[in-house]
């Protein structure tokens, strides 16, 4: 009798332990879209002065946009690391140029894209 007694209340302890006792980790359930995007911002320039309408691309989410007249683009992306791909002129042949970035949840990466005037030659 003694021993049926010391285990039920052992067992009360225990089932009183689990109930009360708070997770060490919780983790949030993640739905596709609604993460935490961040900003990738991208200036454009010739010597720190602005140029407008260069074509940016992100290629792993095939966004593609042209510089304004500030020089700039700005892309909404998911956390992740990506190749920014610039269309701006380069000594020798025509090409773009890539890059690899990272951005993080809810953070602004800002990234500075040299065009090379010069290499236009003469109009």
């Amino acid at each position: 009798m003694r021993t049926l007694r010391l285990l039920a209340m052992s067992l009360a302890c225990i089932a009183c332990l689990s109930c009360s006792a708070k997770p060490t980790s919780q983790v949030a359930p993640t739905v596709l879209g609604q993460e935490s995007e961040g900003q990738l911002q991208v200036f454009v320039h010739w010597q720190d002065e602005p140029l407008a309408d260069r074509q940016i691309e992100v290629v792993e989410l095939g966004l593609v946009k042209r510089s304004d007249a500030s020089g700039f683009v700005t892309f909404e992306v998911p956390p992740g690391t990506y190749t920014l791909r610039s269309y701006v002129t380069s000594p020798g042949p025509a090409a773009y140029v890539d890059a690899a970035v990272t951005v993080a949840a809810g953070e602004t990466e800002n990234v500075k894209v040299q065009d090379c005037l010069p290499c236009l030659g003469p109009n």
